[in-house]
Formats: C-alpha cells, structure tokens, sequence
C-alpha cells in the first residue's frame, strides 16, 4: 500500500517483558497488568505457555498469577483457555477442572478441540468422561474431532 498504517507495539513489548519478569521469579501484582487489553493478556499467556512447554510454571506461581491478574475467576474465555493451556502444563488441577468445564460449556470448536488435547496427556480418562457426558451438545464435526483426538 501506498501508506502503511502505524502500529503501537508498546503494550506486546510490556506483555513479552512482563513474561520473561515472571519466568524469572517475578511475583505478580495486580498493577502490572492495568487498563490492559484482552490482546495483552493474551501476548503475556502465549509467551508464559511456550516457556512452559519445556519448563513448567510451579503451582504456586500459578496460583499467584491465577489471583493478581485475576485469571482464576475471568469469564473472558479467550484468556481463560490460555491460563488453562498454561496451567495444564504444571498440571495444576484447577485448570484441568477448568478446562473440562470451558470445553463442554460452549461448542467453538476453537476453545473445545484445543482444550481437550491439552487435556488428554495430563487427564486423559477425566476428559474422556467429560466429552462422553457432553459428546450431544456438541456440533457432529466437532463431535468427531475431538472423539478422534481422545480415541474414543
């Protein structure tokens, strides 16, 4: 284009620095995370995930994240899933309850199938129970998808 728009990447740049602040111990404060978007939120998860792949987060810096940015109790699911996929990780059962609670509780096949393989190496039998007791309300592709990630 003739003109290219102007991005502020200030708030991706605090999320990924509060991240690397946090992989290193940082404790969390309600305030790191003021007047925050829910893409901010997202930045910080996605970069806290993918250093949980290799290393996991202690349960109880998770539960300290969970409380001071108040990811335990949000009803925002974008955020929700990735403070479960996070916590899924350290299999902290708060986010495995979670997640099998967001995963049958809305049929986006976003949210459901991506739960539900999180789910399967840390709580496999759980999740199988939970997509068999739930298996009717979901849309039949999805239905299908997940039954054949759980191997069902």
């Amino acid at each position: 284009p003739a003109e290219k728009p102007q991005f502020d990447g200030s708030r991706v740049t605090e999320a990924k620095a509060l991240a690397e602040r946090i992989i290193a111990g940082g404790a969390p404060a309600p305030a790191d995370v003021e007047g925050w978007t829910t893409s901010a939120h997202i930045v910080l998860l996605e970069v806290l995930e993918a250093h949980a792949a290799n290393q996991p987060l202690p349960e109880a810096q998770l539960e300290a994240l969970g409380t001071a940015y108040a990811y335990n109790t949000t009803k925002n699911a974008e955020i929700r899933m990735r403070f479960d996929l996070l916590g899924l990780r350290s299999a902290r059962e708060a986010n495995i309850t979670d997640a099998l609670d967001l995963a049958t509780s809305q049929g986006r096949m976003k949210f459901t199938r991506v739960l539900f393989k999180a789910l399967k190496p840390v709580a496999l039998d759980r999740a199988r129970d939970a997509f068999r007791a739930n298996e009717q309300k979901f849309h039949p592709i999805c239905a299908k998808m997940v039954a054949k990630d759980l191997e069902v």
